[in-house]
């Protein structure tokens, strides 16, 4: 049998931009075939979200329909307008056709060519369109028809927002509807402890923020002054009032946001429009409704100070205009009398950039620089306090106008059509047509008007054919059936059940989900007693009288509650992500309670209705739908019933199905009843103590085999790529996904028969709460937990006023996991009170002991870890816990330490806790065996779909960097490891994704063989046999507990020096195989691939730059010539082709806009490269298509990835020898203070001769970089007289360099300076180069050659 022919087993490390792959024996070999070691990665560019191009289309989509209404319009005039000007359109068409043009022909004008009326004279009679409005909706008289459709188009075409969409919006009631706006949006603060003076006068600052003599901050100032609130709350009402009036508003400290992100809004930016969803997605929906809120009050006072006095915007734009002209006489008088000759030019400068495109924020910091120069002083000082006010020089379009709602435009449009349609019937007739080009939207739930079938963006079903246009709108189009294929379209899909529609986030079923959940996980302590979930009945209760009666359920509520129904004394509650309070809530339950009857609501016949009604709520904002739906509804309701419902609205959706939640069902046997019952999770979660996770894994309710078979059915028409895509989760984690399949089936390809196991290691997860988030964040989360109780530490904790004032020195340093706990202790070992000196905090002197020892369970957490002295750290009792002495001493401080949220409930227990159970042990040996992501399970799934006859396993992603960490073997006292080919460091090479696929075959193959699957019983006296083995080996080193207990149970068992074998005495686990894997991971060769890619989308720089001499532009148009118009720069290649022009090799992009069109056969390739390539002897076209990342080998330039047509990358893997590799490892992750000490346990240059190494690699591998190895070759000395950061530095950034796919590195030391060291632009040397193709994990190549 060859190699070929032997079973074998695939490992995968599944990432977001790689996948790692080994093929592996059943006895830990890795296997090598025709001398090539079968273990490699896959490497690809991860995916993003389609957010930036959404928002593109969104934006082309806007400007189409505008074009449509202008086209409608024009559709209405055309005749009335050919009656006494037929060029009048088709000379506005053609406005754009430049003077210069030799091929068209334009008349002199644009607009008015009359004998004796033209533009000059239009423009001298309104100088802006503005005055031409205002003259029309204050004059009844006869106009010109031409200046009466220049008044409607300007009005539609700048139709202003729909903010306040099916309002009557009156100008005139602004400040009394803005008074109590401001009432209630103060209100909403409450929850945020901010609660406003008993004397709080809305009207006073109502006055305030419209005032427009007042400046922003002025507005903020006065305000303050006049709320006066008490300190405790007046940094956030400043916060509040900046936000405003449109100055930067910091909601990090607003909200009191847990992250170490600023999160700032600035509501006055020019780019708020693409800035705002962005911080919006950082906000939950109470905050995300604020902000929507304060943002319409800004535009409320935007839309005041524009306006002023005036009630048209016509009337007010004049005004601004006369400013405007005012301002700038002034300006030209300083210009004329200011001495400074350079201040002058740059004045006169920045207000030319001003005019022609820039803010009038970035225009007043310049205008700011001569004005404080300029002459004479008093127009000077004046300018500037118009500036403040933001009022000087203003624009007649800027962003303001954004502020604008449509209704101020259809009061100006229907005065028009009121004085003029007497003297133009046609208008009257047309008037309802006309007022719908403003007035209309297209409903978002109708969405495109394109046939669904040529359009993947479209879903709108029609009712007729025809032309649809805005006043026949409804007998074209199918409103409800369009909304219904919205509601399909809309919907996520289940995180567990493939392709199954989620519920709403305010359904009622998944709010019963979501606090059942928090009150499942509910812990209540009573005085001494351990804390215990709720008893069922308790539970119960607490559900149907406090959750159904309160929206918001406060955790002394619940508290109160216990104590007045006699369960508790002084109940303490745990188990919450909000310490204070419940994140969930049944207030779509309490809404409709109000409205149908407590009765109704709890009757299950109707929760259908119930929930269809809670989706309709959550997708419809628009009122006309929802009420069509509501009256279409096959359920009846009234209409009262029908108002109260179509004001209400509901937002988001959840991450599970009603599928999941209430029809898979499973049976019971029911205590006191006979037979069994059918019970839902819903049920289960109701009826038991039991949580979601809990139920679904517990294989007596068999959710996980229902789960398994509901995936296989529904999928088994579908390819593997389309099950991936039918997956719950972000498409960076999809593209892993995808990956990995490509990369089994090319194993499987290349070896002719299928593995027989599959083991899969994911390293990433799209799961988070706000407990299990990344442990930055949790580390801050944390942090901010201490400042605030820090201030109310009891008496008896002395020295605490030190502390503070480290604790803020040291704020931005809490990622060291030490520093952290120095400060959850108050500075002191948790095991013996005695101080711990901070400045010594990372030596030897100091341990990190865990509480509850890895032999138990493998926990990291700070939860489950204890600052401690060394000694201290070897004084384990018989059963490895915390001695009794050591208890007793400390259990008041502890008792302290919790009370003051310095220590959690988990951690007080550990320290506590005198024995471990049975149940607590099998709990342990769950946590240490079963991976519980979902998305792993289904990516199994559908490799087991794949792949019959074979088993796909699941191994926990942190087992192969625990096996590294013991296998390395790292000595804290000499700073060396043992073995250090198992340091992983990301920054040399990409070997690892390899050694942890491998790792995960070994580490699966390991626990099949010694804890056979679904055997818990057989696992568990394996367990106890490796604890009783520990205690032994404890003793024997008088409390010192062994390195290996360091790793947990799984990794700890294969690390403590014991054979294993199994009943048929074969070998499972000896010092051999460790031998043997340990030279595995001194493998050189490794089968590294990196995708190539044909890039889409965004065809060039889509900045229009003016025509210029210079450089060739794209043209705006097919029928624009960039020299006269201006153009797009920058293409953007969708690929390259090798061509041989007059005997020379060389590549060419071939423009992404370009391909389209070669795609299409609108063009041919050879065509378009002779007329777009010079040349003098016929072209040959060698290859025709080179995608990103397309791999090359040059004699001259070496192993190379091709990016562009005229950019290269290194593709040359760097191997270091394994102690230079954690030697640099280890000073990555040290504090530099601790570099001396570190490097005197090596020999004394050792950075030297890895900087040495580096260069000799350098020079005999990287033939691409010969010139950067010369230059660092000349500065060896440099670099040997560096200080020792430096020279690790160098080296890092060194290493960067040499990675293949190498970052941009910056390097500096003595004399020498590398900016952007590396790149390599320019042309590519073709000639005598292999164009390398290869298969996914390279087991396949083929290669061309050019000579």
């Amino acid at each position: 049998m060859t190699k070929r022919e032997e079973p074998y087993n695939v490992g995968l490390d599944i990432g977001s931009s790689s996948v790692g792959w080994a093929v592996v024996d059943n006895n830990y070999h890795l296997l090598n075939i025709k001398k090539n070691n079968l273990w490699g990665a896959r490497l690809f560019k991860e995916a993003e979200t389609a957010q930036v191009t959404r928002g593109h289309r969104s934006m082309r989509r806007r400007y189409r329909r505008r074009r449509n209404r202008l086209n409608w319009l024009d559709e209405l005039f055309a005749d009335e307008l050919a009656k006494i000007d037929p060029s009048f359109l088709l000379r506005m068409k053609n406005s754009w056709v430049s003077k210069k043009e030799s091929t068209r022909k334009r008349d002199p004008y644009n607009l008015f060519i009359d004998e004796k009326y033209n533009d000059v004279d239009y423009f001298n009679q309104y100088p802006t369109i503005f005055h031409l409005r205002k003259e029309l909706i204050t004059e009844d008289k006869k106009v010109d028809i031409r200046l009466i459709y220049l008044a409607i188009h300007n009005i539609i075409k700048y139709r202003g927002n729909f903010t306040l969409e099916n309002q009557n919006f009156d100008i005139s009631q602004l400040s009394s509807n803005f008074s109590q706006q401001i009432s209630d949006f103060f209100a909403l603060f409450s929850d945020f402890g901010v609660i406003m003076p008993e004397d709080f006068d809305p009207d006073k600052i109502s006055d305030i923020l419209l005032n427009p003599n007042l400046s922003p901050s002025g507005k903020v100032s006065e305000a303050i002054a006049t709320i006066s609130p008490k300190t405790n709350v007046k940094a956030k009402i400043k916060i509040i009032l900046l936000l405003l009036v449109g100055n930067n508003g910091d909601l990090k400290k607003l909200f009191d946001l847990e992250t170490t992100e600023k999160i700032a809004v600035k509501l006055s930016s020019r780019h708020i429009d693409s800035e705002l969803p962005i911080i919006l997605s950082e906000l939950n929906e109470q905050q995300e409704n604020i902000i929507t809120i304060a943002n319409s009050i800004f535009g409320s006072i935007i839309l005041k100070d524009f306006l002023g006095d005036e009630t048209s915007i016509s009337a007010a734009k004049v005004i601004s205009f006369e400013d405007h002209k005012q301002d700038l006489q002034k300006l030209k008088t300083m210009w004329r009398e200011t001495s400074n000759k350079e201040a002058v030019k740059a004045g006169k400068k920045a207000y030319e950039d001003y005019i022609g495109h820039e803010d009038s924020e970035t225009f007043y910091k310049k205008i700011k620089k001569f004005l404080e120069k300029a002459q004479p002083v008093d127009l000077a000082n004046k300018a500037l306090a118009e500036i403040e006010l933001e009022n000087y020089l203003p624009k007649q379009r800027n962003r303001n106008n954004t502020v604008i709602p449509y209704q101020l435009n259809e009061n100006e449009l229907i005065a028009i059509l009121d004085h003029q349609e007497k003297y133009y019937p046609f208008l009257k007739e047309n008037r309802d047509k006309i007022l719908s080009l403003l007035t209309f939207r297209i409903p978002y739930y109708v969405g495109p008007l394109q046939d669904s079938n040529n359009n993947r963006f479209s879903w709108m079903t029609r009712k007729a054919s025809g032309a649809i246009r805005p006043w026949n709108f409804s007998e074209k189009v199918n409103v409800e059936q369009s909304s219904n294929d919205f509601i399909k379209r809309m919907r996520s899909t289940d995180t567990y059940l493939i392709g199954e529609p989620v519920l709403p986030k305010k359904s009622l079923i998944y709010q019963c989900y979501e606090v059942l959940s928090e009150l499942n996980n509910t812990r209540v302590k009573d005085g001494s007693s351990n804390p215990k979930r709720l008893d069922v009945t308790i539970k119960q209760r607490i559900y149907n009288e406090i959750f159904k009666n309160q929206k918001s359920v406060s955790v002394k509520v619940l508290q109160n509650w216990l104590i007045k129904e006699s369960y508790f004394k002084s109940p303490e509650i745990s188990g919450l992500a909000d310490k204070k309070k419940y994140l969930s809530s049944l207030s779509t339950y309490i809404d409709f309670k109000k409205i149908f009857g407590q009765r109704f609501v709890d009757d299950p016949v109707n929760s259908p209705q119930l929930e269809e009604l809670a989706e309709w709520l959550t997708l419809f904002e628009d009122k006309k739908i929802l009420l069509i739906k509501l009256q279409n509804s096959k359920y009846s309701y009234d209409q009262a019933t029908i108002n109260k419902l179509s004001t209400m609205r509901y937002q988001g959706t959840g991450k599970l199905s009603k599928k999941l939640l209430v029809d898979l069902k499973t049976t019971k046997k029911s205590i006191g009843k006979s037979g069994a019952e059918s019970l839902s999770i819903l049920d289960l979660m109701w009826s038991t103590k039991d949580n979601f996770m809990q139920i679904i894994h517990d294989a007596d309710y068999t959710f996980e085999q229902q789960i398994k078979e509901f995936n296989y059915d529904t999928e088994d028409e579908l390819t593997p790529l389309e099950k991936v895509a039918n997956l719950h989760g972000s498409p960076a984690l999809k593209r892993g996904l995808n990956q990995s399949i490509k990369v089994v089936a090319d194993i499987v390809k290349f070896m002719g028969h299928d593995p027989e196991k599959i083991f899969i290691e994911f390293t990433r997860s799209d799961d988070f709460s706000k407990l299990t988030i990344s442990r930055y964040r949790r580390i801050k989360k944390q942090y901010l937990e201490i400042a605030k109780a820090i201030k109310k530490i009891p008496a008896e904790f002395k020295d605490i006023k030190e502390y503070q004032t480290q604790l803020e020195e040291n704020k931005g340093k809490l990622a060291s996991e030490r520093l952290m706990l120095y400060f959850l202790q108050c500075g002191h070992s948790l095991y013996s009170n005695k101080p711990i000196d901070l400045n010594m905090i990372n030596s030897s002197k100091y341990h990190v002991d865990h509480i509850l020892p890895q032999s138990y369970i493998k926990d990291d957490s700070l939860e489950n870890k204890a600052l401690v002295l060394a000694s201290e750290n070897e004084n384990k009792i018989d059963n490895m816990l915390i001695s009794h002495d050591i208890i007793a001493t400390n259990l008041p401080r502890w008792q302290a330490l919790k009370d003051q949220n310095l220590m959690g409930s988990k951690k007080f227990a550990d320290l506590t806790r005198t024995t471990v159970t049975e149940n607590q042990k099998k709990g342990f040996i769950q946590r240490q065996l079963v991976q519980t992501s979902q998305i792993v399970k289904n990516i199994t799934l559908i490799l087991n779909d794949l792949y019959k006859n074979t088993s796909c396993i699941e191994t926990r992603a942190t087992l192969s960097s625990e096996f590294r960490k013991a296998f390395s073997n790292f000595d804290e006292t000499t700073y060396h490891y043992q073995f250090p080919e198992f340091v992983k460091n990301r920054d040399v090479n990409d070997f690892h994704h390899a050694q942890d696929a491998f790792l995960a075959c070994v580490i699966g193959e390991y626990q099949l063989k010694k804890y056979p699957k679904d055997n818990l019983r057989l696992v568990y006296d394996q367990y106890s046999k490796f604890l009783d083995s520990l205690k032994k080996d404890t003793r024997k080193k008088n409390g010192r507990m062994p390195r290996y207990t360091q790793n947990g149970f799984i990794i700890g068992s294969m690390f403590n020096g014991k054979t294993y074998v199994d009943d048929n005495g074969e070998i499972i686990w000896d010092q051999k195989i460790k031998e043997s894997i340990r030279k595995t991971f001194n493998y050189h060769q490794f089968n590294v691939v990196r995708q190539t890619i044909e890039q889409h989308g965004k065809l060039f720089n889509d900045t229009i730059q003016p025509h210029s001499d210079r450089y060739k532009l794209i043209p705006l148009k097919t029928n624009r010539d960039p020299a006269i118009y201006g153009g797009y720069n920058n293409d953007n290649n969708a690929y390259s082709v090798v061509l041989d022009v007059d005997g020379k090799k060389k590549i060419n992009g071939i423009p992404i806009r370009i391909a389209n069109q070669l795609k299409s056969d609108e063009l041919d390739l050879s065509s378009w490269l002779e007329n777009n390539i010079k040349h003098k002897k016929p072209m040959t076209i060698l290859i025709d298509k080179v995608p990103k990342y397309q791999r090359i080998i040059n004699e001259e330039t070496g192993d190379l990835l091709i990016t562009s047509a005229n950019e290269v990358i290194n593709n040359v893997q760097l191997f270091l020898p394994s102690m230079y590799t954690a030697l640099i490892s280890l000073l990555d992750s040290t504090k530099t203070e601790m570099y001396s000490k570190l490097l005197s346990n090596y020999e004394a240059n050792i950075l030297i001769d890895i900087y040495d190494y580096l260069l000799t690699k350098l020079k005999n591998n990287y033939p691409l970089y010969r010139k950067e190895w010369a230059k660092l070759a000349e500065h060896r000395d440099d670099f040997i007289e560096s200080d020792l950061v430096t020279q690790a530095s160098t080296l890092q950034q060194l290493i960067k360099f040499m990675h293949a796919d190498p970052s941009n590195v910056n390097l500096k030391f003595g004399n020498f300076k590398g900016n952007r060291f590396g790149r390599k632009n320019g042309n590519i040397k073709l000639s005598k180069t292999d164009f390398i193709y290869e298969s996914p994990t390279g087991l396949f190549k083929s290669i061309k050659h050019i000579d």
